[in-house]
């Protein structure tokens, strides 16, 4: 696989405000310590993400790592079957002092299950 092929393209990316909000309204809320996520399904698409860290945060350093960090969690995680939905992660000022693991650890407890049973409904 191409390092290129690894990461988010264009359409699997949320980017317009109106996206976001819709999916905020919408969406099933998922609480965790160092997130909360905004789950969207839909009838048809793709697996879209948006990520959001307020200055709550921190610092634009630790507010830019902590976007990075939940966008390599989701692209990894990724379910091996086609699941159309957007997913909005909305990281907390906990995200700071987290590690990969434990950021994947409640992504997998939450998202993970959330897109899995979403998927089994369609």
């Amino acid at each position: 696989m191409k390092s290129s092929d690894r990461g988010l393209r264009k359409h699997d990316r949320l980017k317009r405000r109106a996206e976001f909000e819709y999916a905020y309204k919408n969406g099933k809320r998922l609480f965790e310590r160092h997130f909360v996520a905004f789950v969207l399904t839909k009838r048809d698409g793709p697996l879209r993400l948006g990520v959001v860290a307020s200055r709550r945060v921190g610092n634009s350093v630790e507010r830019c790592r902590a976007k990075r960090l939940l966008r390599e969690v989701f692209r990894n995680n990724r379910p091996a079957e086609a699941v159309a939905a957007d997913v909005v992660l909305v990281a907390r000022s906990s995200m700071t002092e987290a590690s990969y693991g434990e950021v994947e650890k409640a992504y997998a407890r939450t998202v993970s299950r959330a897109l899995e049973q979403s998927s089994e409904d369609s």
